[in-house]
């Protein structure tokens, strides 16, 4: 699997991110109840450290909107697909698997 991308998109936002050192941006989808109880799906742009501790998160009612705010703040970032990063030196190699 070799991503060709360039940038975080409606393709690939499941399974890819930005990287800055030990910091990590990425979109990432959740849930909330509206005004009458019912379920509402939301999008969060992350920003998280090497213990996955959240740093930074805003919300987002659509896909395009959290990948436009991730791309204005941390467009400029490495992009990793998560998909190969055990090859990088991931939790793939540990020594417990």
């Amino acid at each position: 699997m070799t991503n060709t991308s360039t940038e975080i998109n409606t393709s690939n936002w499941a399974y890819c991110q930005y990287k800055n050192g030990d910091l990590n941006a990425f979109v990432s989808l959740g849930g909330k109840p509206d005004a009458a109880g019912q379920a509402l799906l939301v999008y969060y742009v992350t920003t998280s450290d090497k213990e996955q501790q959240e740093l930074y998160q805003a919300e987002h009612g659509d896909l395009q909107s959290a990948l436009k705010d991730l791309h204005k703040r941390y467009g400029h970032w490495k992009l990793v697909d998560m998909r190969l990063a055990h090859k990088e030196g991931g939790c793939g190699t540990c020594s417990a698997h």
